[in-house]
Order: C-alpha cells, then sequence, then structure tokens
C-alpha cells in the first residue's frame, strides 16, 4: 500500500510540475530541511520558448459552460503530446493559453561544431513541427467539431471552428519556481518569452496561423527555411535592433484523412512533404521580392506581366 502511494503521488508530482518542472523545484528545495525555498536565484538558459493561444476563448467559454474544460483539455491534449513527442516540454497552462520551452544548453548554443548547430536545428525544427501537427489534430478533432457545433455559439459566431494561433522565438530565460511556500509554479522569466506571447497576439493582425522571429528562422534547417514566407521588419519600442517576422503558411484542409501519418508508423515521405505550406514557391519568391522593395524604399511603379500571383 506505502509503495502504491509513493508511486502515486511521484506521479501527480510529475503531472503538476512538468518534465522540465522536476529540475527546476529540485533547484529550491533546501538540503537540510527538503522544503521548497522559493526566494532563491534562478539559473540562466538558452531555449526555443513557444506560446499557443485559443482564440475566441470568451466566447466559447459562455457559452460552452460546463463543456468549456472538456473543449480545453481536449486542446491541451493534443497541444502537450505534439510538443513532448517532438522533444518540448509543456511548461504553463493560463485559461486559454498554453507556454512550451525546447531548452538548450549554453554550450550547444555558442559552440560551432558541426554536432552541437546541428541539435539546435533539430530542436527548432521539433519546435515548428510540433505546432503545425496540433493545428491539425484540433482540426480532425471529433470532439472538438462537435463542441464547435454548439447552437448558441454557432449563432453568436458564425462557421465558428476551432482556431489557434503561435508565436515562436529563440533566446536566454531565466528558470526557477515563481511562488511561494503555499503555490509554487516553475517556469521562465525573460523578455524573450514575453516575445514569444506578442507573436501570437500578432497572428491576428497578420491573418496567420504562426508568427516566428529571424532568431529563430536562423537556426531552423536550410529545407524548412525554404518553405518559410517573411511578413514584414518590426521594431520593438525600446529597442534599436529590427524584427523580421517569418510565417509557415499552412492549411490545415489540405488534409484528406482523419489518421495522423505519424501514429499509423514511420511515413515513407517527411513531415514537410506531406504537408508542406500552402503557398508556392513562386509566391514566396515574389512576395519576398515585394518586401525587400518595401524595405528598402524603391517605391517606383514597375508594370507586371502576370494577371494575378496564383498562391497554390
Amino acid at each position: 500500500m506505502i509503495a502504491s502511494a509513493l508511486i502515486k503521488l511521484s506521479s501527480m508530482l510529475q503531472i503538476g510540475f512538468g518534465e522540465a518542472g522536476a529540475s527546476i523545484i529540485a533547484m529550491n528545495l533546501d538540503n537540510s530541511t527538503q522544503v521548497i525555498q522559493p526566494i532563491v536565484p534562478g539559473r540562466r538558459m538558452m531555449g526555443i520558448f513557444g506560446f499557443c493561444d485559443v482564440r475566441n476563448f470568451t466566447n466559447a467559454t459562455e457559452c460552452l459552460q460546463e463543456d468549456i474544460m472538456v473543449y480545453i483539455n481536449c486542446i491541451a491534449e493534443y497541444c502537450h503530446n505534439s510538443v513532448s513527442d517532438n522533444d518540448g516540454f509543456p511548461n504553463k497552462n493560463v485559461g486559454d493559453a498554453f507556454l512550451t520551452a525546447w531548452p538548450l544548453t549554453e554550450g550547444a548554443w555558442t559552440a560551432s561544431q558541426p554536432g552541437m548547430q546541428t541539435m539546435v536545428q533539430d530542436r527548432a525544427e521539433s519546435a515548428l513541427r510540433a505546432f503545425l501537427r496540433v493545428i491539425l489534430e484540433t482540426s480532425c478533432s471529433h470532439i472538438l467539431r462537435r463542441l464547435a457545433m454548439n447552437p448558441e455559439l454557432q449563432k453568436r459566431i458564425p462557421n465558428f471552428r476551432t482556431e489557434l494561433g503561435f508565436g515562436l522565438h529563440v533566446g536566454w530565460a531565466i528558470e526557477g519556481a515563481i511562488g511561494s511556500i503555499e503555490k509554487v509554479d516553475p517556469s521562465y522569466l525573460s523578455p524573450n518569452v514575453e516575445l514569444s506571447m506578442k507573436l501570437e497576439a500578432a497572428t491576428k493582425h497578420y491573418g496567420v496561423c504562426i508568427l516566428m522571429t529571424d532568431s529563430f528562422y536562423d537556426v531552423l534547417p536550410a529545407k524548412v527555411q525554404r518553405l518559410c514566407r517573411c511578413l514584414d521588419r518590426i521594431q520593438e519600442p525600446g529597442t534599436r535592433t529590427p524584427i523580421d517576422l517569418y510565417t509557415y503558411d499552412f492549411s490545415s484542409f489540405s488534409l484528406t484523412s482523419g489518421k495522423m501519418p505519424w501514429v499509423l508508423g514511420k511515413p515513407a515521405k517527411s513531415f514537410w512533404e506531406q504537408f508542406p505550406p500552402a503557398t508556392s514557391t513562386f509566391f514566396r519568391a515574389t512576395f519576398a521580392k515585394g518586401l525587400r522593395n518595401y524595405i528598402d524604399g524603391n517605391w517606383v511603379l514597375k508594370i507586371i506581366r502576370q494577371p494575378y500571383l496564383p498562391l497554390y
């Protein structure tokens, strides 16, 4: 009975703190009393930080009432499983939002060895792939589709469906336990973490699902960089260095089967071959030229022979 109780207790702690939280909480344990001491310095680390937010959540809460827990936890299951399967750590649940992290060692970030660079590229590719998989799985979920057809919700927002926004950035952060002896949460604090949240909020402005900074784009493998599209160049208030914003033009409606290929075993094609961006190579190249002219201030009107610019 004692052994069974200890197993249940350890399982509950693992769920409560998360995989990355166990080491963070361990830093705050007093060696003599084994009591958590929240007021201790954190630890600097490098990592990829992703932020996911459920859109129209307030309306969904008001219309679904008790079923809102089923709705948000179904999304959380897809998000957490996808991040975990792609070498990341679900960190914080904030109502309709989820903070995730892919920790990187300081040595891997600063070292120039090919092996270290490959590891960082693999983590960045995994982070982007994880969020694209969340889009796919939530769009195919029968539970989410049924809840989305709630009459009151459809009346308030015609053709309502589950939509998510994502932000991805890479940089330093301070990891540690936040709270008091009454309640602590392992988490990450830094402007880089906050920037991933701002990116997610900006997805609504740009009309895309995912926004990535140039810092994150630069550590992606070249094969994935070719599939991304640069959207804009912005400058954060109080900073001097501009930031280029990228996206992966992804359409969940291109999925023809309700079953995920990675569940069925190793697919014959890579993830990027199975789920390419919705835009064509020609469109992304032409868009990049137009954006470059815009940034450089080349306002001279040029006649384009093509009557329209094909997206697909």
